[in-house]
């Protein structure tokens, strides 16, 4: 079953752009392990300092083993002080996809 991921990040105030650098170099690091097929970073328009990602994996596996990628924890950690508030999203799971 496909399994997918939804989250809204709210960076500090001017770490926005700061924020998509790191999770797009994430992004393209994740990508190397296979399975995903979406993984959007999206900028809301009326505040650059909130950002939503989706994501679309084939499993959860595939999710899981792309978080093993090396580099990738490094990149997790360097995001975490740019957010303010909890870090967090929903978990999905794709009938349709």
């Amino acid at each position: 079953m496909k399994y997918g991921m939804k989250g809204t990040f709210y960076a500090r105030k001017g770490k926005g752009n700061e924020l998509i650098a790191t999770l797009k170099k994430m992004n393209d690091l994740m990508k190397t392990s296979g399975g995903c097929e979406i993984f959007e970073i999206e900028l809301q328009m009326d505040n650059n300092d909130i950002i939503h990602v989706y994501e679309l994996w084939t499993s959860q596996e595939c999710h899981a083993k792309a978080l093993k990628v090396p580099g990738v924890n490094e990149l997790v950690g360097k995001s975490i002080p740019l957010i303010k508030g909890d870090i967090g999203g929903v978990d999905l799971k794709f009938f349709n996809a």
